[in-house]
Parts: structure tokens; C-alpha cells; sequence
């Protein structure tokens, strides 16, 4: 309708023979990202004056213009960026009955390049046999200027970028490894080239079959151990998870393990004399298996492995016989080494020839009683000595000699100390020494003990008692050797207060009293004094054993005249030859009185 206006006045104008002004040079200026410059000429040579232009955008919404020069701009904005526009501009005139439209002028306009915002929701969409399928969200800013994507990726180990791009917001990508962890960045790229920024995130590429490990060699080979060295598979080697090997004889097969990163190991523990086949081969993560490469090698002659089991046992007083056991992985044995010593003396050796037959083998000439370690080796025919196996055992005992020089060191009054030396005959055979002490005087009072060394110091004894002392040698199992024996009495010392001091009867000029031995040091009471007293007049009296005897454990004694009706206190001391007299036991008595 309003194109037939303005045609309708374009057509009365030009019928009425008017001339109106011409729109010249209608064309874009300048733009940025949300506006388009327009710019025109007028020419001045018309009937009626320029009142207004109006501006049409897109055929969309339009503006009124006010610019009356013969040169005029104008600014079309809030435009999305990156977009194509159209402009129609009408000139109008004030004519003599109102607006008289001029010819329209037309052109065409483009905002300028913006970046587009992130694409997000990267994802993997497949993955096929030989590649790589990932979407994404086109960005939710400036989506329109994004003229194409760009992706990149690379393995998260390397630095190296690759980039590929696509006008859809999907890729495949058939330029990733198998197995590689990588990062994925994707931006969008306006049509000047400008990239928006970007979004990442890490995919993980297909699975896949490891191929053969490359330049597979054999290096040093010891006595028990290979090393081999390889490169990484030409084909998808980021799937290797670990590296394999399978090793044996002939018949037995072992495996080792390293990881995807090593590119060597060494080989072990092996056998030493051995040829081995070695397959080395890659395992993916998901465990499929890549063909194997082999390889052949051979141990050197090595340590020989101790022989399992050693065991010793007693022939005799002089021989003991060992038996070994022999290890079925040893390959190198050539002979039997046997070593055995004494502690004491030098160790002494023999090899037995061809693993000794029925791995056994007795040894003689030796000490009875005595512990001997055993030591068994394998040899190989080069001469190298394996780790060895012991046991010990003891020879059988042998009944030893009697101690020699038994004498008293030291004697006090409750101590005594003895000496002696090993027997002169198998002295080795002594395990311990069995020693009584016998006090001769008590005829309950018997101690013993036994010790593991030559003298000995025994306290706690009597005073002024004969004692015995009996000493002997012996072996471990038991076997004893004659007694030896030697005597001696103790030292003196104060003995203790008489006991259980006490009136038995009472007359009137008489008084029954007894007592018991002292407690402590009791034999060095020789004989005993009695003291008694009525406050005026004391008397007393000593009382002595028969010539030859002991003093009895208990003692009664009568005191006579004294007066009756009469209180007097009674005192008895133990007396000692050399330490002195005891603390006095004392009672109070009154005699009875006449009638």
C-alpha cells in the first residue's frame, strides 16, 4: 500500500510537471558490531523545500530523518552484529498542499564482526573404527557470527596442537590415536577471522589392538637375570597399558609386567645355566593383547641356590652324620662343600664330588660333647660357592673328670667362697657344675645349687658351723662327674637373746626356769650365764654342755637358795667364745612363802 502511495505522488509530481530534489550516493558509510553509517547527497534544485526523509530498515521499522544539508549521515543502530540490512530513504517536500513525496533511493548494509560467545556441551557422539564423532551447542551470544569452527586437540602428554574446522556444530575427527586421553577445544570464527572464545574438554579416543613393540634386543645377561630392551608399537601406541613378558624352558612359562612407560626391564630372578625364550608383547587397558615379539637368551653360571634342608644328628661321641637336600631348580651344581667347626678350633672342610651321591655324609674324628655348626654349600664346576645351609648338633656326651683344685677362697661368719677348675679330662663335655653345701651342724640344713661357672659364693650361712661342700661337674644330658669335696666353719658372731625364757615351778627357796637356744648364730653360743637378783643381794651362775657336746636346743635349771616370800628378777645371756654375749632374756618371779 505504501509503495502505491508513493508511487501514486511520484506520478502526480512528475504528471503536474514539478521538480523535487534527487537522493544521489545512498550507500553505506560505516559500521561496528550493532550499527550500520548511512550517507547521501541532495541535490538542491527543486521546486519545494526538503522537509524530512524517512529511513525504512529491512522493510521492518522506519525512522524519520531530519538533515537538510546538500550531504547527510545517519546512524542505524541496535542491529545484531554480523547481519545484512537493506535501507529504503524517501525524501519529502513541503509542497503548496502539504507532503509531496520524492523519488525513494535503495541500498544495502552489513554490521561489523563480533565475537561470538563459547560453544558449550562438547560431547563424543560415537566413535567409529576410525574415527572420533563430538558435537557441541552452538554459542548462546553472536551465534550468527560464527562463519565456521575451529577444533584443536591434543594428547594431554604433548604440546603439539592440531586444528580442523567445520561450518556445522559436529566434527569426526579421524586424526586422533587409539587409547589417547585428549583435549578438545572448540571456538567460533567470525567471517573476518576473528575466534570467540573457546571451550575444552577431554575425550578419551577409541580402543584398540596394540601392535608388536619395535627393535626388541636382548642386553647384559647375568647369572640371573636378562635385561631387554624395546621401543613403543608403530601402531595405536597410546593404547598400551603395560608391557608383557612370558620367559621359560621348555616347558615352563612365567610372566613379568612393567608399565606402558618403561621401555626396559631386567628379567628376574632366573635360573643360572639356563637357555630362556622371551616373548615381549603390549597389553591395551581393556586387556586385548598385541602379537609378541621373541627373543633368546641364556644365563651365565651362577651363585648356585642353597641346598632347601640340612640336617644333623649325633653318630657317636666322635662323628656326626648329615643329610641335605637338593633344589630341583638348580642347574649349575657340581659339587658338595662341607664345613664344620667347633667354635674353638679352625674350620675345616671337605668337597664331596657329583652332589654326593645320596646327599649324605658323616663326619668323624671329632670331640664328644661338643656343639658343632655344620655348613653345606653347592658348587658349581666354575668354582663359585653358593649361599650356604647350617645346622648344628652336639656330639654325644662322654662322662668328664672330676674338678681339680677345689679350695675355700674366703670364710666370714655367714659367707663362704670356692674355687676350682675344669676337669682334665673332657672338659668340653661340662655343661654346668652341681654344688651342695651341708651344714654339718643341722642336720636338716641342706642347700644346692647349680651353676655355669667355676667358683661360687654362698651366703646366708650359719655362724660358727662346719660345713661340707661337695662339688661336681655336668654334661649336658646329664652324665655327672665324681664329687669333690672340701670343709670349713664359718666365723663367729654375737648370738641372739635366748628364747622362750620362763618360770616352770616355784618353791620357797627355789625357782625352776628354761629356755631355748638363741634364734640367731646359735651354734657360737658356747654356754649361757644366769643372773638373778632380789634388789639387795645378786648372784649367778655359768652353765656349760658336757665336754664334747653341744649346748641342747633347750636348757632347765634350778635356782637354790633363796628366801621365801621373796621377789627376784631372773637374767640369762648366751655366751660366745669370740663375739661377745647377747642381749639378756629376762622374767620376775616371787618364791612361795612359808606357812
Amino acid at each position: 500500500m505504501r509503495a502505491v502511495l508513493l508511487s501514486l505522488a511520484l506520478c502526480l509530481t512528475a504528471c503536474a510537471g514539478e521538480k523535487l530534489g534527487q537522493i544521489q550516493n545512498f550507500r553505506q558509510k560505516s559500521s561496528g558490531d550493532d550499527y550500520v553509517e548511512l550517507e547521501w547527497n541532495l541535490t538542491q534544485d527543486g521546486d519545494y523545500p526538503l522537509h524530512k526523509y524517512t529511513l525504512t530498515t529491512d522493510s521492518d521499522f522506519s525512522n524519520d530523518v531530519r538533515c537538510f544539508n546538500e550531504y547527510c549521515t545517519y546512524i542505524v543502530d541496535y542491529l545484531p552484529a554480523c547481519s545484512d540490512h537493506d535501507f529504503e530513504l524517501v525524501p519529502h517536500f513541503d509542497g503548496p498542499s502539504g507532503d509531496v513525496l520524492g523519488d525513494a533511493a535503495a541500498t544495502s548494509g552489513a554490521t561489523a564482526d563480533k565475537p561470538p560467545g563459547a560453544p558449550s556441551n562438547i560431547a563424543v557422539s560415537g566413535i567409529g573404527g576410525s574415527a572420533t564423532n563430538l558435537t557441541w551447542n552452538a554459542p548462546a551470544t553472536n551465534a550468527a557470527c560464527v562463519d565456521t569452527y575451529e577444533i584443536c586437540y591434543r594428547l594431554e602428554s604433548d604440546t603439539a596442537i592440531q586444528c580442523e574446522n567445520s561450518t556445522d556444530t559436529f566434527i569426526s575427527l579421524a586424526g586422533l590415536e587409539a587409547c589417547g586421553k585428549y583435549e578438545i577445544t572448540v571456538a567460533g570464527v567470525t567471517p573476518s577471522g576473528v575466534a570467540g572464545p573457546s571451550e575444552s574438554t577431554f575425550i578419551t579416543s577409541q580402543d584398540g589392538v596394540p601392535g608388536a613393540p619395535q627393535n626388541v634386543v636382548v642386553g647384559l645377561s647375568t647369572a640371573d637375570s636378562v635385561s631387554i630392551k624395546w621401543d613403543d608399537p608403530l601402531t595405536n601406541r597410546l593404547c598400551v597399558d603395560r608391557f608383557a613378558f612370558s620367559y621359560g624352558e621348555t616347558h615352563a612359562r612365567n610372566f613379568q609386567y612393567v608399565r606402558a612407560s618403561d621401555h626396559e626391564a631386567i628379567i628376574t630372578p632366573l635360573n643360572g645355566c639356563t637357555n630362556y625364550t622371551i616373548d615381549v608383547f603390549a597389553i591395551s587397558r581393556t586387556g586385548f593383547l598385541g602379537p609378541a615379539v621373541r627373543n633368546y637368551a641364556a644365563t651365565a653360571e651362577t651363585e648356585p641356590l642353597a641346598p632347601p634342608t640340612v640336617i644333623v644328628g649325633a653318630h657317636g661321641p666322635d662323628s656326626i652324620d648329615v643329610i641335605w637336600g637338593s633344589d630341583p631348580n638348580e642347574k649349575c651344581s657340581g659339587s658338595i662343600s662341607i664345613c664344620w667347626h667347633d667354635h674353638e678350633h679352625s674350620e675345616i672342610c671337605e668337597d664331596i664330588p657329583a652332589g654326593g651321591g645320596n646327599n649324605n655324609f658323616t663326619i668323624t674324628d671329632l670331640l664328644p660333647c661338643s656343639s658343632y655348626d655344620v655348613i653345606v654349600s653347592v658348587v658349581t664346576p666354575g668354582g663359585i660357592v653358593g649361599l650356604p645351609t647350617a645346622n648344628s648338633t652336639h656330639t654325644d656326651d662322654v662322662q668328664p673328670g672330676p674338678v681339680r683344685f677345689l679350695r675355700m677362697k674366703e670364710v666370714t661368719s655367714h659367707e663362704l667362697t670356692i674355687s676350682y677348675e675344669a676337669p682334665e679330662t673332657h672338659p668340653q663335655c661340662v655343661h654346668e657344675y652341681d654344688i651342695e653345701i651341708i651344714n654339718e651342724d643341722d642336720y636338716f640344713s641342706r642347700r644346692s645349687q647349680v651353676v655355669p661357672y667355676m667358683d661360687g659364693t654362698f651366703t646366708d650361712l650359719e655362724a660358727c658351723a662346719d660345713y661340707l661342700v661337695n662339688v661336681r661337674a655336668v654334661t649336658r644330658t646329664g652324665l655327672t662327674s665324681e664329687w669333690r669335696t672340701i670343709t670349713t666353719t664359718t666365723g663367729g658372731d654375737t648370738p641372739s637373746v635366748p628364747r622362750a625364757f620362763e618360770v616352770e615351778a616355784v618353791h620357797e627357796t627355789s625357782v625352776l626356769v628354761n629356755w631355748w637356744q638363741p634364734d640367731t648364730n646359735k651354734f657360737c653360743a658356747r654356754n649361757y650365764r644366769l643372773e638373778w637378783t632380789d634388789g639387795t643381794n645378786s648372784n649367778s651362775t655359768e652353765i656349760s654342755p658336757a665336754p664334747g657336746e653341744d649346748l641342747p636346743f633347750e636348757v632347765r635349771f634350778t635356782v637354790t637358795g633363796l628366801t621365801s616370800c621373796t621377789e627376784y628378777t631372773f637374767s640369762v645371756f648366751a655366751l660366745s667364745v669370740s663375739s661377745g654375749e647377747s642381749a639378756p632374756a629376762t622374767i620376775t618371779q616371787k618364791t612361795t612363802c612359808a606357812h
